[in-house]
């Protein structure tokens, strides 16, 4: 008889953990009505595909501890990746939970009923989501341009598509760094898509957090992250390794002669600068450190002024751009342009084997190659000084 009585125990506590986790989601404005939900159970992936209707579904899920659920709607499901928002949920048995969504053109706002933790999760989502959606169009746009080889519109595109991430990022940050020991940094670590973004979190909040179902999350990033600074650490050594041995190819060798139009159309020829030190600048419209750079060498421009020359040499770049950045820069020196269409005798970039930009390349008065740099270095400025003062 207590045999019995034991077993009927055993049966109600398991049918006690076995509840379902009760989800009600309610659409307002959602024009495909197909959702799908996603999660494990007994070690396998189940995909429940569930269709909205008239602007509701309920969803029971048998779930024995808490248990992460995607769900999808097909209408914000694009290339796998969800745009704007997001539906994730931990749940656990017995959990009750409505979503009153607000369906948007590209992102969804989201009001919780039954979890005061996704209640202000969401409240911070919902602030993220308008810029996630900005984002996600800029960037369709920024590939249209690519694809046409429009580098100006393309990089213009781009820079505004990572503004508006950074302004959705900086909203988690803010929550984060204000609730350091609150469970919604979890979520919201969970939810960051670019894993610089995950590492500002996760240096911000309550590492105790990460127990449970959570533990996981610590454990992907942690093993993601060594692999990376792995990964990082080799790809620098490789690339240090490689430009040391670029940079010092053809150093003593007399610089190949070339002429270029310069921003008037007129030619200026390397070999009328003879008996000047001069500093080849090979760079490009679209390169950013190339521009930031631009500044430190005026300086030098200017503390050596008329002690050497600098020759701004743009590639890969197209006319009207080039001009552009000169007149905006005020870039006081010669500047001329290499031709995309230039052919690969008269290409300046093949004469000089240039990979990278910027490159600097330092011409003694004899006409040879004395110094070479790739990249934005302070050695070309200590060189300088060591040749000019």
């Amino acid at each position: 008889m207590r045999r019995i009585a034991l077993s009927l125990i055993a049966m109600v506590a398991l049918f006690a953990c076995n509840r379902p986790a009760s989800i009600t989601i309610n659409f307002d404005g959602l024009e495909n009505p197909l959702v799908t939900f996603q999660y494990e159970l007994n070690d396998s992936t189940r995909i429940d595909s569930v269709m909205v209707e008239n602007g509701s579904l309920h969803k029971e899920i048998a779930v024995v501890e808490m248990t992460k659920i995607g769900i999808y709607p097909k209408q914000y499901l694009i290339n796998g990746s969800m745009v704007g928002a997001d539906l994730n949920l931990y749940v656990e048995p017995n959990d009750k939970i409505t979503l009153n969504v607000e369906c948007k053109d590209g992102y969804m706002i989201v009001d919780v009923e039954g979890s005061d933790l996704y209640k202000e999760y969401y409240s911070v989502i919902n602030q993220c989501a308008p810029y996630k959606a900005e984002r996600y169009k800029l960037d369709l746009r920024s590939m249209e341009a690519m694809n046409n080889q429009d580098i100006k519109t393309w990089n213009e595109l781009s820079i505004k598509a990572s503004e508006a991430e950074k302004k959705a990022f900086t909203i988690t940050k803010e929550y984060a760094t204000a609730n350091p020991s609150s469970e919604v940094n979890v979520l919201l670590f969970d939810w960051l898509s670019i894993f610089t973004y995950k590492t500002e979190i996760y240096e911000i909040m309550d590492k105790s957090l990460f127990k449970g179902a959570y533990k996981e999350l610590e454990e992907w990033y942690l093993k993601t992250l060594k692999t990376f600074e792995e990964r990082r650490a080799k790809a620098l050594a490789e690339a240090e390794a490689r430009h040391q041995e670029s940079e010092g190819k053809g150093v003593g060798d007399m610089a190949p002669d070339f002429t270029l139009k310069n921003t008037k159309g007129k030619s200026v020829s390397l070999k009328s600068l003879r008996g000047k030190w001069v500093v080849l600048d090979f760079w490009a419209t679209w390169c950013g450190p190339c521009k930031v750079s631009m500044p430190h060498l005026k300086e030098y421009y200017e503390k050596y002024a008329g002690k050497f020359e600098v020759v701004g040499i743009v590639g890969s770049s197209k006319e009207e751009d080039w001009k552009v950045v000169v007149n905006d820069f005020k870039l006081p020196w010669i500047n001329v342009i290499n031709p995309q269409d230039a052919p690969e005798a008269d290409d300046v970039l093949k004469l000089y084997n240039i990979s990278a930009f910027p490159t600097y390349i330092i011409i003694d008065k004899e006409g040879k190659i004395y110094k070479k740099f790739i990249g934005a270095k302070q050695e070309l400025y200590d060189e300088l000084d060591k040749i000019l003062e």
